[in-house]
């Protein structure tokens, strides 16, 4: 299990994870704002719950690099998430 704090990014998150195949799976729900974890994740993918447009998003999973972000889709829709009410998130890419 590894931990991330988010304090160098502006934002007062700690969350933990273990690693699948290029996903991060959050050892617990982390809520957050939106925007911030869209910056956070930049070009990557994010299983999250929340109401879109809602400005606060429960994050479940996410992928650090652009490449694992199919394997997050595929378990996606392989366990029919969206069925359940999560979503996938884009990341923020910043160009």
């Amino acid at each position: 299990m590894q931990s991330h704090n988010c304090a160098s990014e502006g934002w007062n998150y700690t969350f933990q994870w273990r690693d699948s195949n290029g996903v991060r799976f959050l050892t617990q729900p982390v809520k957050v704002a939106t925007s911030k974890w869209r910056e956070f994740t930049t070009d990557c993918a994010s299983i999250v719950a929340g109401e879109k447009g809602s400005g606060d998003v429960f994050v479940f999973a996410y992928t650090f690099r652009e490449e694992d972000s199919g394997l997050l889709s595929e378990f996606f829709l392989e366990h029919q998430l969206r069925k359940k009410g999560y979503r996938i998130l884009d990341g923020e890419l910043s160009i």
